[in-house]
């Protein structure tokens, strides 16, 4: 069996996220971008906080206190010198130390799919957030299991344990939370009137075909 946080405390070494070594990065951020827009909230938790950068848009975005939890000692270190933020927590997603309803927000991005157990992380975030779910994944991404070069032991590509899609998320209801948006990357590299008429009306007549494509996808809760 894969020892997890050995596997993403040796990664930190060698791999940062940022959108100067990452282009997903920046993608991802933009896709988050686009569903704050419809939320206010003044404190928020952001699980899986790699290297701190969604914290610091958090922070931005007007958050009176971000809080950050990942596996990682190594990156918790990086984002403590780098991001403008408060507490940093070395955590287990699917046993968050927090009680309910902790955070406005609670965010995700790039994490779920790395869950061994995905069901017990996203209903450990939906308990202690108290407005709002806010989680990207890739987008109906191909599990592929590969060969570690550097200790030879079988294990998933880039981590990634599950596949997600728009379908997954309207038939797999989270208690206590409502689906209020789907987002995707899909024509965000587009500019101009006539892509942004053309995605209005995918997004209006076809929305099916618009989540079932583009490389990451965004979802947004809200608590009931």
């Amino acid at each position: 069996m894969i020892d997890w946080k050995k596997f993403y405390e040796s990664e930190s070494t060698f791999k940062e996220f940022t959108p100067e070594t990452d282009a997903g990065v920046m993608w991802r951020m933009k896709l988050v971008d686009r569903l704050l827009r419809y939320i206010e909230f003044s404190t928020a938790l952001d699980v899986g906080c790699g290297d701190g950068i969604l914290l610091s848009k958090l922070k931005q975005a007007g958050a009176e206190s971000a809080a950050g939890l990942d596996i990682s000692v190594g990156r918790l270190k990086r984002t403590g010198k780098t991001a403008a933020t408060g507490l940093l927590v070395n955590g287990d997603a699917e046993k968050l130390p927090f009680k309910n309803d902790s955070f406005d927000l609670v965010t995700a991005t790039e994490t779920v799919e790395h869950l061994p157990d995905a069901e017990a992380g996203l209903k450990e975030m939906a308990r202690v957030a108290k407005k709002y779910l806010l989680i990207t994944v890739p987008n109906r991404d191909k599990i592929t299991k590969i060969v570690c070069p550097h200790c030879d032991e079988e294990f998933f590509l880039d981590g990634h344990l599950h596949t997600f899609s728009s379908t997954y998320f309207r038939k797999n209801k989270l208690n206590g939370m409502k689906l209020v948006r789907m987002e995707t990357s899909y024509l965000m590299k587009r500019t101009g009137i006539h892509w942004k008429l053309l995605l209005f009306l995918l997004r209006r007549f076809y929305p099916e075909r618009v989540l079932s494509r583009g490389q990451f996808l965004g979802v947004l809760f809200r608590k009931v």
